[in-house]
């Protein structure tokens, strides 16, 4: 697994474990946030850069700072564009 860590006891860690305190979950969410950091990571890679105000910034960046700032709004575009063809 790439980006692995070790924790504070020497063992490999999914990077997911870098972000969210472990023993606040319970272990069957273990395998649920992996596959949501993996995914997201995934999205961040395939997305790339886009260039704004003269500046290059990750696309994700972007997006993130849409929804941080218009939540409502932003989830009720996203819902309607993946669901357009239901």
């Amino acid at each position: 697994m790439m980006n692995e860590f070790r924790n504070e006891n020497g063992v490999m860690e999914h990077p997911v474990w870098k972000i969210l305190k472990k023993e606040k979950y319970v272990e069957e969410f273990y395998p649920k946030a992996e596959e949501m950091y993996d995914f997201i990571q995934s999205l961040i890679n395939i997305t790339g850069n886009i260039t704004e105000n003269g500046e290059t910034i990750p696309t994700m960046l972007k997006f993130f700072n849409m929804w941080n700032e218009y939540s409502n709004e932003t989830f009720w575009v996203l819902n309607e564009l993946v669901h357009e063809n239901e």
